[in-house]
């Protein structure tokens, strides 16, 4: 499977809520495989993904949201010491992904609903849009 590096977070964030109906099902598919199958391997990408099939963003391949989500990708892929092509499990990734980010940043982060907006800040500054299903 290919996920971009920021799915690494949504994917560990995902309640069950998206861009629209597909998407939502699309996520929760691949949401419920990986926690079924931990050890799937996983090819960190750039441009769209498996995740991206059925995101409302995507034409014919090409992100229309390419600038946020393109800052958002080198974030994780620095804090995560990853590199685009990486290979490995998906629990490698999802823990180096949790330690490094989710459980490394201020309690900004950990104040918000699960499934929440990431906060305004840092790597993430100017970040603006739907995040699952919710404007921000």
């Amino acid at each position: 499977m290919q996920l971009r590096p920021h799915h690494l977070l949504c994917i560990q964030k995902f309640t069950g809520h998206g861009y629209d109906e597909p998407f939502t099902q699309h996520m929760t598919s691949i949401v419920s495989a990986l926690k079924s199958h931990p050890q799937t391997e996983i090819t960190v990408t750039q441009g769209c993904d498996d995740l991206c099939q059925r995101c409302p963003n995507n034409h014919g391949g090409t992100c229309t949201s390419l600038e946020k989500v393109a800052g958002m990708d080198a974030a994780v892929l620095q804090h995560c010491g990853l590199t685009p092509e990486e290979t490995a499990p998906w629990h490698e990734l999802a823990r180096k992904a949790r330690q490094r980010i989710l459980d490394s940043l201020s309690g900004h982060l950990r104040q918000l609903p699960v499934g929440g907006a990431l906060p305004a800040h840092g790597a993430w500054r100017g970040v603006r849009g739907r995040v699952y299903g919710r404007m921000v």
